[in-house]
């Protein structure tokens, strides 16, 4: 009954969303996956899998409301598979019952995702299905569920890189898990080797595409606005780097911060939304590629693109190895705000509240014209708001409630089950926070599976 009952809200609650949102909500990366699925790459800016998504879509439709409802369903189905095995799994009260039935399936967030063209719903969606077929191994460690775990980790990898500590986790688990040594082994081996196999041949069709052997062509990029996050807390110059490149984006960085107060400089980074180096155009990042490159078209872009994240990768990196623990003063230590008040980004407002659209998403969903519109471009911002508070005091009860029962754990350690699945929760959340304040500056959408996981 319970399927059903999400199916008939999840059709209603969408079908009230699309009156006020029309059209689904654009951002920058959206463009780049509709043109890999536009072109059919093997590799692209970010993981190809939401592209290989949109292609496979494209067989029945490009029909951009079909496309909102699968993603939403999608999420909605997801959660509903790790609802049921959660209350057949744990003994919980019928109030408890009803409160994570309208937290999984009347979570206006869901909708606002998946109203998004962007990877965050499929990877979701995955997610939790990888995460309830991993939680169900503890139960019944068959060779079934040994496959589709596996399966689904790669799948979760070929979509975004937040995928990157998910092997770790299942390594764990299995170490914990009862059962043959054999099946305990290949659950730990298996993923990893399936995501070998994945990455390597990306890599080859990065090379075939652009030369270089890259799994995405974010990395780069992503590493060198790292790096610069702690540039004017360092002291570096072109000796100390060993491409010509490298010297020549450090000789951007040195003219870029040369007149910067310090103070203020700090105290506007630690305010602004997202990856500045990656997203301002008078930052070094952006002043290297347009300086750099004159991209013709769409392919060219995306090859210019990948050409510069290989020297943005070699900077990066030369910077954060060498000064690891100013990386984690500057950059790691500020981004723990950012973790547990993470700002909505672009789902603070529909399409950046742009009515225009880029030419590629126009032919792709076969639009009369670029404008795109929704019942008010601030109105999501003002219903989403709460959840930055809310994530932050759901990670302080879950903290209390983790601490409970660490202290009370003689009550609580003959029931292995909830013992298992507790220690599951503490894993993903720690993995996820340092990966999410290592790695990137934090935003909302960024923990949207982790808010069930807490």
């Amino acid at each position: 009954m319970i399927p059903f009952a999400v199916l008939a809200i999840s059709i209603i609650l969408f079908t009230i969303f699309k009156l006020f949102y029309p059209y689904p909500d654009f951002f920058s990366d959206s463009y780049s996956y509709i043109y890999g699925a536009y072109r059919g790459l093997n590799i692209n800016i970010y993981p190809i899998g939401y592209s290989k998504f949109l292609s496979a879509l494209s067989f029945i439709t490009r029909n951009d409301i079909l496309l909102v409802l699968v993603q939403y369903l999608l999420i909605q189905l997801s959660c509903c598979y790790f609802y049921v095995f959660l209350i057949s799994s744990i003994t919980l009260k019928p109030s408890t019952q009803r409160i994570l039935f309208l937290v999984f399936f009347l979570n206006p967030l869901s909708l606002y995702i998946s109203n998004t063209v962007n990877s965050d719903a499929l990877f979701a969606a995955v997610s939790l299905l990888w995460i309830t077929s991993l939680l169900k191994c503890y139960f019944k460690l068959s060779w079934q569920q040994i496959l589709v775990q596996a399966l689904l980790v790669v799948i979760c990898f070929s979509i975004r890189n937040n995928a990157y500590y998910y092997p770790a986790i299942s390594v764990i688990s299995f170490f914990i898990i009862r059962g043959s040594i054999i099946k305990r082994a290949a659950g730990m081996t298996l993923p990893i080797a399936l995501i070998w196999v994945f990455v390597f041949e990306t890599q080859e069709a990065s090379v075939k595409f652009s030369g270089h052997r890259q799994y995405s062509m974010f990395t780069g990029w992503q590493l060198a606005n790292n790096a610069l996050y702690i540039y004017n807390q360092i002291d570096v110059d072109n000796s100390f780097f060993p491409t010509k490149g490298s010297k020549e984006l450090n000789g951007l960085a040195l003219s870029f911060f040369k007149d910067l107060r310090t103070y203020d400089y700090n105290k506007f980074l630690g305010g602004y939304v997202g990856n500045f180096f990656i997203r301002q155009p008078e930052a070094p990042l952006k002043q290297y590629f347009s300086k750099k490159y004159e991209s013709r078209d769409e392919r060219q872009y995306v090859l210019d693109w990948a050409d510069a994240s290989e020297t943005f990768r070699v900077f990066g990196q030369k910077i954060i190895l060498h000064y690891p623990i100013q990386y984690m003063l500057y950059f790691v230590v500020p981004n723990v705000k950012r973790y547990f008040f993470p700002p909505l980004s672009h789902l603070e407002i529909y399409n950046y509240g742009d009515p225009d659209i880029e030419p590629i998403a126009q032919r792709w969903f076969n639009y009369k014209s670029d404008k795109v519109h929704c019942i008010s471009p601030t109105l999501q911002g003002a219903i989403l708001f709460l959840f930055t508070p809310l994530f932050a005091l759901a990670n302080i009860a879950f903290l209390i409630c983790l601490f409970l029962v660490i202290k009370f754990l003689a009550h609580f350690k003959d029931n292995r089950a909830f013992m298992f699945q507790t220690m599951f929760a503490a894993l993903f959340l720690v993995f996820n926070f340092a990966f999410s304040i290592i790695s990137t500056v934090n935003i909302l959408r960024y923990q949207y599976v982790p808010i069930y996981v807490i």
